[in-house]
């Protein structure tokens, strides 16, 4: 029997003729879920407004070392004492620029039949994510600190989503907004008002400190073990100061490995759990007692490798518990710059340019606390 052979052929006018088969839509491959944030957004606190500065009054003493206690003959004292304080955030301004080019607008116009999508919409997408990305960023206090020169140009490390970023807090001087990380460090000025130093009998060292499991405030940064004894120690402390505010007003927050190792307890010893509130809403968190606590995947050691504490050495985010009371965090918005978009200008009409289109997206705010002895950040769980 003959043997066949069979050739293997190409066929050009098929090649030449038909394109291949694109699928139309992007497959992100990031995604970004975080528990306070959400939180914020559904308790109203992500705020808009206007103004030169943000200004609140403070209370920060109260007048019980004024009572008297008399006998008939007893002359009265009189007395007065100094209740309120004013707390002051500055704005804080940033921009994100949108650029494509001569190449990207001759293949991927809208309409062309050389688009697999519209890259232009695309852009501005990703754009608009990368500003959610930068907030969460910054509430951690995890983005390269900006300063500004006696020359006055800025200096910065770039921070790179994919890398793990040095914690520095973000203070009322520097140019991002301000990190819950700063809020929550026991003895650092905060919108403006000086606070301790934590032994000191200063009213300001006290009502304006977060929130202190020995009442000290000098333990926040001791090793601890995560556990429900942990938090029930930290719920405690939180509410202290907390006078209406109740259980359903908290949120904790901690990364995968604390999460885990919490959960893996709370159910080998059949405690009493529930469904958080968040869990609608595709973030892992589970009630106990009425407290909801949630997993933030950005609490990881290749997101954030530390932070700067003269007081302690480096400990990884991978070891931070907070405590966040919700209706006291507000994250605000100017009116003038809501994530301004500018739309596209074309550069090639200054002289000099290149054929280029410019956009921005513009932004003018401030993460803000108002109340941090309502709240608590343990950096060094394991």
């Amino acid at each position: 029997m003959a043997s066949i052979t069979i050739t293997q052929e190409t066929n050009a006018n098929i090649q030449a003729s038909t394109r291949e088969l694109w699928r139309r839509t992007v497959q992100r491959q990031v995604f970004l879920k975080n528990p306070m944030l959400a939180r914020m957004l559904l308790a109203n606190r992500i705020t808009w407004n206007g103004g030169q500065r943000l200004l609140g009054p403070i209370d920060i003493a109260e007048g019980d070392s004024m009572i008297q206690y008399y006998g008939p003959n007893d002359p009265l004292t009189a007395a007065s004492k100094t209740y309120l304080s004013l707390a002051e955030f500055n704005w804080k301004s940033f921009q994100l620029p949108v650029m494509y080019g001569q190449e990207e607008q001759l293949s991927t116009g809208k309409g062309r039949d050389t688009a697999i999508f519209d890259l232009r919409k695309f852009l501005v997408t990703k754009a608009h994510r990368a500003v959610r990305i930068a907030m969460v960023n910054q509430m951690y206090g995890c983005n390269s600190s900006q300063t500004r020169g006696t020359d006055g140009s800025l200096t910065s490390n770039d921070y790179d989503d994919q890398a793990a970023g040095t914690y520095s807090v973000n203070g009322d001087s520097e140019l991002e907004f301000q990190a819950a990380t700063q809020a929550l460090t026991p003895d650092a000025t905060y919108g403006g008002i000086t606070r301790g130093p934590a032994a000191s009998s200063l009213e300001t060292g006290k009502y304006w400190q977060p929130a202190s499991m020995a009442g000290t405030h000098t333990d926040w940064d001791t090793a601890a073990t995560i556990s429900p004894d942990l938090i029930e120690k930290m719920q405690d402390a939180v509410m202290e100061k907390a006078g209406d505010y109740t259980a359903s007003d908290f949120l904790f927050v901690m990364g995968p490995a604390l999460y885990r190792a919490l959960r893996k307890y709370v159910t080998a010893h059949r405690m009493d759990t529930g469904r958080g509130l968040l869990a609608n809403y595709g973030i892992e968190s589970f009630t106990m007692q009425g407290w909801e606590i949630a997993k933030d995947y950005r609490l990881q050691d290749k997101y954030i490798n530390g932070y700067a504490n003269p007081a302690s050495p480096t400990n990884a985010s991978s070891g931070w518990v907070f405590c966040f009371c919700i209706p006291t965090w507000e994250l605000r918005f100017h009116t003038e710059r809501r994530f301004r978009f500018t739309g596209f200008t074309w550069q090639a009409m200054i002289a000099g340019g290149r054929d280029q289109y410019l956009a921005r997206i513009l932004g003018s705010g401030n993460f803000i606390c108002w109340q941090p002895g309502v709240n608590m950040w343990l950096p060094s769980v394991s």
